[in-house]
């Protein structure tokens, strides 16, 4: 047993031969791992205690959200596959994200893994009964993410109705993200997106 330090640490403390706690030449420190790669590396159960607090580098928590109200522009849907919802017309709050309605996405300025959710309020312009599907998609929809995939029958006329979307979305810096909506009607059915919050 002993403590020492060697060629690569600055500190070892070590058990039967075994190694249990190291700080590096770098400052890094290491319990239960010989190796750590940041400034605390824990290798197995931590128990605390008491309070534990994170500082953080002031930049904040990522956010940002586009929106509209009120409208009345028509979109064409049809079960040939989805359509980018494209009437925003307000930019809300943003931190570490890049909004733009005239885009009609929400750009990503820091990875991360997101807690996405969506509200379409969405209504049928005339005609028969259809499915309105509504998902989250990336980058111009190359990506659609099905964990956010939601549907919901609209009635005949210009019934009206809700659909929420939410999910984890693992995004990359310079990720757009969009809505897109689509219908099971094989012909092309016009629906108005008259409330639409994207966050």
């Amino acid at each position: 047993d002993g403590t020492s330090g060697d060629g690569n640490n600055l500190f070892n403390a070590s058990i039967e031969g075994v190694n249990k706690f190291v700080i590096d030449r770098t400052g890094n420190v290491g319990i239960g791992t010989t190796n750590p790669g940041a400034k605390l590396e824990v290798n197995g159960d931590v128990h605390i205690d008491g309070d534990l607090f994170f500082e953080t580098d002031g930049s904040g928590l990522p956010y940002g959200e586009i929106y509209v109200n009120d409208n009345t522009t028509v979109s064409s849907v049809s079960n040939a596959g989805f359509t980018q919802f494209l009437h925003f017309d307000t930019n809300g709050h943003s931190n570490l994200s890049t909004p733009s309605y005239t885009d009609s996405h929400i750009t990503i300025d820091k990875a991360g893994v997101y807690m996405v959710d969506c509200c379409v309020n969405i209504k049928n312009s005339s005609g028969a009964a259809h499915v309105v599907e509504a998902v989250i998609a990336k980058n111009d929809g190359t990506t659609i993410f099905p964990n956010t995939r939601r549907h919901r029958t609209l009635g005949t006329g210009t019934d009206v109705g809700a659909i929420p979307m939410c999910g984890h979305l693992d995004l990359a810096v310079n990720d757009t993200v969009e809505v897109w909506i689509t219908s099971n009607s094989a012909s092309s059915r016009n629906v108005i997106g008259e409330d639409v919050a994207q966050m």
